[in-house]
Parts: C-alpha cells; sequence; structure tokens
C-alpha cells in the first residue's frame, strides 16, 4: 500500500471554499478568453459544449440557471482547451486542470510598509477531488488512478467508489 495524507479531515468550509475559489479562476478565464472564430470550428465546438452540459445535467440535474452555469464554467472552457470529446465526455486535462490550474496570491504586509505577494496554498491531492472524474473517459480515469496508487492510498473526498469513476 502506499502513504497516506496528512490532511484526511478536511472540513467542509475549506472545500467549499476551494470550490469557489476554482469557480472564480475559470470565470475570470471565461472573461478573458477570445471568441471561436470560423463556422465550422464553432459548429463542432458548440455540438461538444451541449454534448457536455447534458451529461452534467443528466447526472446532477436543473434548471436552466443550472445548464447556464455548467455550460459556461466547465464545458466552454475545457472544450477550448481541447478537453472535451465529439460526445462530450472530457479528457483527464479537465480533471488535472481543476487540481491545479487555479492560481491566486496573498499579499503580506512587511515591517516599513513594503508588501510581498505569496503564493496560496496549494490544495491538497488526497483525499482526490472526484467531481471532473465522473465526466472523464473511463480508461483514462482508470490510467489517472493507477499512477496515483503507486505513491499513495488513494480515496474519494465525497466517498465514492473508485470503481464507480469515469464516464461510460
Amino acid at each position: 500500500m502506499g502513504k497516506t495524507s496528512p490532511i484526511s479531515g478536511q472540513t467542509r468550509a475549506v472545500r467549499q471554499y476551494l470550490c469557489v475559489r476554482a469557480g472564480l479562476a475559470i470565470a475570470v478565464l471565461l472573461a478573458l478568453a477570445g471568441c471561436s472564430s470560423g463556422d465550422k470550428k464553432a459548429v463542432q465546438t458548440d455540438s461538444r459544449v451541449e454534448r457536455c452540459t447534458q451529461r452534467f445535467l443528466d447526472r446532477i440535474g436543473g434548471d436552466a440557471k443550472i445548464r447556464s452555469y455548467v455550460q459556461r464554467t466547465y464545458c466552454e472552457p475545457f472544450t477550448r482547451k481541447g478537453w472535451v470529446y465529439a460526445d462530450g465526455t472530457l479528457s483527464i486535462g479537465a480533471q488535472l486542470y481543476v487540481l491545479g490550474g487555479t492560481a491566486c496570491s496573498a499579499v503580506r504586509l512587511n515591517p516599513g510598509g513594503s508588501t510581498t505577494t505569496i503564493p496560496c496554498d496549494r490544495r491538497p491531492l488526497y483525499p482526490l477531488d472526484c467531481a471532473v472524474l465522473q465526466y472523464v473517459r473511463r480508461n483514462e480515469v482508470r490510467t489517472y488512478l493507477h499512477k496515483l496508487e503507486r505513491s499513495h492510498t488513494v480515496s474519494c473526498d465525497d466517498g465514492t467508489p473508485l470503481d464507480k469513476l469515469g464516464a461510460r
């Protein structure tokens, strides 16, 4: 077996805070991103976005507001980055981005009035945030988990059994 995480008792409030931070980072990326050009590419992108969005909604349910949120926050940026397949499933790149792709910084006031920018604490990897893995192709999830299990005991933060992860 592998090592276990020293941070296994993470509180719900901390997880929610981290999720909000990740959501805000994705929203900023959306605001900074350019529009797609070319009709053929736009049609392909739109269908991938729609299929991705529908996969999320099939699992979580929701109304038009939820659809819009999922589309803007996850499916559109993931599609722009090339992480959405034609059937709407995600590549493992989406998971890796969610786990480590957010960035933030804080400012520390030093004696004398100067400031120092310091990086925020990285999100702990274990237990694993498995929410996006529900939509990643199953074969990619298996490969990813196998790599992680070489050095750690892996479990999902929400209790999802590892053999239930991955889109079919």
